[in-house]
């Protein structure tokens, strides 16, 4: 028994002297892990501020080796992302780039008929922390004349949406490449007779509360973008039921958004198409 009590002994005195011999680099290092590990398991358990003040301290000690504590001190914490990835660090493959969760089809200028169908507008993207784009900048560029097809494709970039970049599951200020094919946007009209969308999901639009009580009935006319890959793009209303953030037109953009097709094709090629269609509202 004395034996197992002395071997406990020297055990627990090991560990005092190398707790005590910790340098105050060793132990911010050692915390970091831990803040590592918890943003990477548990994220959902810290909100926001708590999540990047977590971030704020694991980069600086990422960039310690690199840069002064006197440099380092008073940067914020976007100004701390932006020189992590402006620096070689092991950090950084614990980032995730940012996601196009939305794409818009740019009206092309006839001009793309001079370029192969596999030419590329490559774009530079800046997407914030909260996934709105803050700039885009032409990084590889097929025509920058005015309204050319830089600007178009500008144009529609402008309006994706994204989420945004990640380091240890805590959304950051970064930067996405976005490529950005020559196509142009066909009308119904151009493709009907060969080969159109076909609805393959329909979601049944939700009857507005207010409309109910009123005892509105009627259509909501629409002009639905249906994109390349099936999807729903910009939905119009062209034909106005009853307006507002809780009024039927809105109800119906709503349900048409979620609905999917199978592309239209024109020679071939899957390509962008308008419809226009009306969805019926009725109480009986």
């Amino acid at each position: 028994m004395r034996k197992v009590f002395r071997i406990f002994a020297i055990l627990w005195l090991f560990a005092l002297l190398t707790a005590c011999a910790s340098t105050p680099q060793e132990k911010q290092k050692s915390e970091c892990k831990k803040m590592m590990s918890q943003l990477q398991k548990r994220p959902q358990k810290y909100d926001t501020a708590a999540k990047e003040e977590m971030l704020k301290k694991i980069i600086k000690n990422e960039l310690s080796s690199k840069f002064s504590d006197e440099e380092l001190k008073d940067r914020s914490f976007d100004e701390l992302v932006a020189l992590l990835f402006n620096t070689d660090s092991n950090l950084k493959s614990y980032g995730k780039a940012a996601v196009i969760t939305k794409k818009i089809i740019p009206d092309f200028p006839e001009s793309i008929d001079n370029y192969s169908k596999d030419t590329i507008v490559k774009l530079q993207v800046e997407v914030m922390k909260t996934g709105k784009i803050e700039r885009v900048l032409v990084k590889e560029s097929v025509d920058n004349s005015p309204g050319g097809i830089d600007e178009k494709a500008i144009e529609a970039v402008k309006k994706y949406e994204f989420k945004p970049v990640t380091v240890l599951n805590v959304p950051v200020n970064g930067w996405a490449i976005v490529d950005v094919r020559l196509h142009r946007k066909k009308t119904s009209g151009n493709v009907m007779d060969e080969d159109p969308p076909k609805l393959v999901h329909h979601v049944k639009s939700e009857y507005p509360k207010l409309a109910k009580e009123l005892g509105i009935e009627g259509s909501v006319g629409l002009r639905v973008e249906i994109c390349e890959d099936g999807t729903v793009g910009e939905v119009k209303v062209i034909k106005s039921l009853m307006p507002g953030p809780e009024g039927i037109d809105q109800a119906a953009v709503k349900a048409v958004k979620q609905f999917k097709y199978t592309p239209a094709k024109f020679k071939g090629e899957p390509v962008a198409v308008w419809l226009e269609f009306a969805l019926f509202f009725s109480l009986k």
